[in-house]
Parts: structure tokens; C-alpha cells; sequence
């Protein structure tokens, strides 16, 4: 299982906004992924909520190469509650 984990600012407690996904996604993960098998993200457990714009800018390079059905063929989300990760994968098949 390829594993990788996010890091931010110790503040920080909550993720908003399309463009800082999408940032985070190219320059935390899209050179780290491995396309061919199980990648597990990890959001650090200071992060306690994340917006959808969040998870819609981070997960829209993913979506360009996966189907949303094989998302979770692909991808497991560790966050600092299993409500939170639901949400996280919820908010990508929406």
C-alpha cells in the first residue's frame, strides 16, 4: 500500500476553497500516487473538518483519471474521524 501524508501549518484545524485543494493535490500527492494500485492519503488528525470545495479542488485530477465508481479500488482517506472520512469520499462521488 502506497502511503502518503499530508502536512500543514500546526494552526491550521479546518481545509476550504477549490484552488488551495487543487494546490495541496500538486504539490503533496500527484507525484506520489501510484496509479496501478491501493494509495492511502492521510490527513494529519489536527484537521478536524474540510469543505467540499476542498475535497473538490484536491480530488478533480483524480477524477480526470479515474472513473468515480473506482475511486476506492484506488484510494483510502485516514482522517482524524471516520465521520470525517466518509465525508471526504462522499464529497469525491457526489
Amino acid at each position: 500500500m502506497n502511503k502518503i501524508n499530508l502536512t500543514f501549518d500546526k494552526q491550521l484545524t479546518r481545509l476550504a476553497g477549490n484552488p488551495y485543494g487543487a494546490e495541496v493535490f500538486d504539490k503533496q500527492v500527484r507525484e506520489k500516487i501510484d496509479w496501478s494500485g491501493k494509495n492511502e492519503i492521510i490527513f494529519p488528525d489536527q484537521i478536524k473538518r474540510i469543505a467540499i470545495s476542498f475535497i473538490q479542488g484536491f480530488a478533480k485530477e483524480i477524477l480526470k483519471k479515474v472513473d468515480k465508481n473506482d475511486v476506492e479500488k484506488l484510494f483510502i482517506f485516514k482522517a482524524s474521524s471516520d465521520e470525517l472520512e466518509k465525508k471526504i469520499l462522499n464529497n469525491i462521488l457526489f
